[in-house]
């Protein structure tokens, strides 16, 4: 186990996992804040596998866990550390999650602490076992572990709140979002933290994380397009609003783009990277006509996904573009024309999170953004506001019930 080989370091570090279907993203960050008051990246690297979707959920991790530590070793070596936390971020394909919203008549009274603690309760039981029928439909007989349990929003009379207490209301509303993964998934991934030699403190969900871009930019629209799938998430002031997943990917202009030229996968892809530093490939004409061809397709799938969000008017809200396909130039391109009807001036391209620091320059690329998106969940989560009583009265249901 690599903890073996540590000696005693006074550089406390978060160790972040972004497990995706072809590869474990490692990354270190400093538990030490710079006067910026933001945490610096200290090492990024990539682990490349070939488990599938089963192997993973079984735990088949003897090859991934003897990299894991190799790695390690060679980033301690280099840099001695001390780590004191240890998170996985997990994509949608491994596990289920729903929104459930609860309405309460309060007739003009007051909301107190009773009352607002037997809310939070009913409505939380209730928003978990919607959740978990539908995750038992997904993973069938599976024994399931409820990973994520959030409250997204609490409204009275229509308008969101942070603390209701004292407020007198004619309807409370509450919107919880709950996630399930199968029981194996966790015990394999506590397991392979356990191996090499730490717990593992928490496991993040790919929208949630992503919420956190809209911290600072109120109302926003985050758009992932990934290897294997594209997500469009609208969040406001870092809460995860409504999210939505894509069949459409980089891995389909990587198909096309093997089809259409005769080459395997591997080549595909090295084309597609090429195309996207724009080194020209002169053996292969008509190149930039296909991506196009696919951009399109891609960038009409999420336009219709904007238009089944109701978000017609685009102008007070803030678009990010992340994950690789956001190298794409001809994406950007024409994900501007398509939402300029909206009202959007620009897309951003996002390659930093909130709360960290690229002081060595790690972050090259956009297909990074999710490994710092789980790394800024954890640091949003050490920042929160714990004071108010509604916070700590959610705070002890979730605990109460997770662990059930």
């Amino acid at each position: 186990m690599f903890k073996r080989i540590l000696s005693k370091s006074e550089k406390p570090v978060l160790l972040v996992l972004d497990l995706a279907s072809t590869r474990l993203k490692v990354m270190l960050v400093s538990l030490q804040a710079n006067t910026q008051k933001q945490y610096p990246i200290l090492e990024l690297e990539n682990i490349q596998h070939k488990l599938s979707f089963t192997q993973v959920i079984d735990g088949e991790f003897e090859d991934l866990r003897k990299q894991l530590t190799q790695l390690l070793v060679q980033m301690y070596k280099k840099n001695t550390f001390d780590i004191k936390h240890c998170v996985f971020g997990l994509e949608d394909s491994f596990f289920q999650a729903s929104f459930y919203t609860a309405s309460f008549q309060m007739q003009g009274q007051a909301l107190d602490n009773g009352a607002l603690q037997n809310i939070l309760q009913n409505s939380f039981v209730q928003a978990k076992t919607q959740a978990q029928a539908k995750a038992q439909t997904k993973f069938k007989d599976s024994s399931l572990h409820l990973i994520q349990a959030d409250l997204v929003d609490l409204r009275v009379d229509n308008q969101s709140v942070n603390n209701p207490l004292g407020l007198k209301a004619n309807h409370l509303t509450t919107i919880f979002f709950n996630a399930f993964c199968q029981k194996k998934l966790y015990k394999s991934l506590s397991c392979l933290a356990d191996y090499v030699g730490f717990k593992l403190d928490s496991i993040y969900l790919q929208p949630v994380s992503q919420a956190i871009l809209s911290q600072d930019h109120g109302k926003s629209l985050i758009i992932e397009i990934g290897h294997s799938k594209t997500t469009v998430t609208l969040a406001k002031d870092g809460r995860l609003l409504k999210t939505h997943k894509i069949e459409f990917s980089t891995q389909n202009i990587i198909d096309d783009l093997a089809k259409r030229f005769k080459v395997d996968q591997q080549e595909a892809l090295k084309i597609l990277l090429a195309y996207c530093k724009d080194e020209y490939l002169k053996e292969y004409r008509d190149l930039r006509k296909y991506i196009l061809i696919n951009s399109n397709k891609l960038v009409a799938k999420i336009h219709k996904q904007i238009l089944d969000l109701k978000l017609f008017d685009l102008k007070d809200v803030s678009i990010f573009l992340m994950g690789g396909g956001a190298m794409i130039p001809e994406v950007t391109e024409l994900l501007e024309s398509k939402t300029s009807s909206f009202g959007v001036c620009s897309i951003t391209t996002i390659n930093n999170f909130p709360y960290l620091s690229d002081p060595f320059s790690l972050i090259q690329n956009s297909t990074s953004s999710m490994v710092l998106a789980y790394a800024s969940k954890f640091f949003a989560q050490q920042s929160a506001d714990k004071s108010s009583f509604a916070k700590a009265n959610i705070d002890q249901i979730l605990r109460l019930t997770t662990n059930q």
